[in-house]
């Protein structure tokens, strides 16, 4: 935080699942009578989180990364300030489309939806299996082998456009933004 008062930009890696863990971790190493303050703080600074899980592939060739985007909005920032982090799943899942953010369980159903993972990794991966099943089931059927290349690699090089375009766009305003990363199954 003493590097955003400086206006230096700021990455953080750390290993938890999603960003409201990312939050509470990051809240958690400071003292109990300091963490308002800190809240406060890290509502200001904060920019962006990025949590990645990275899953295994359908086709059992390497590992294909899900992830979680959350764009600090005035909204999610007034939650991270007064504590409310409950409330932040929500506006990311409201904020996909406006602000480009997404829960791992959307970004599941993507995944799954292209071919990409098995439905036995989503589920395993899934922060609401139930939800990610429901989300599933109401697509139209699977695409053809070669869409599914193609969907594949769209995917994840849209994925990676994402990513460098909120580096680039926070390394020039300052601010914080953390990254969070969990390796799921074998």
């Amino acid at each position: 935080i003493q590097l955003w008062v400086a206006k230096a930009m700021t990455v953080s890696a750390m290993h938890t699942p999603d960003t409201v863990s990312t939050i509470q971790r990051f809240i958690g190493m400071f003292e109990t009578d300091g963490q308002a303050v800190i809240r406060e703080r890290l509502g200001d600074a904060l920019q962006a989180i990025i949590s990645l899980r990275l899953l295994s592939a359908k086709n059992g060739a390497g590992r294909v990364p899900a992830g979680e985007i959350m764009r600090v909005t005035r909204t999610i920032r007034e939650a991270i300030r007064t504590g409310r982090l409950h409330e932040i799943p929500e506006q990311i899942r409201k904020g996909r489309d406006l602000y480009s953010m997404q829960l791992f369980d959307q970004h599941l159903v993507d995944l799954l939806n292209g071919g990409v993972v098995s439905m036995e990794t989503a589920m395993y991966a899934a922060t609401n299996p139930e939800e990610v099943l429901r989300a599933h089931g109401a697509v139209s059927p699977p695409l053809h082998l070669s869409a599914l290349t193609r969907a594949n690699a769209f995917s994840i090089g849209r994925y990676t456009m994402g990513l460098r375009r909120l580096f680039r766009r926070y390394l020039t305003l300052g601010g914080i933004l953390l990254v969070a990363y969990c390796l799921v199954g074998g």
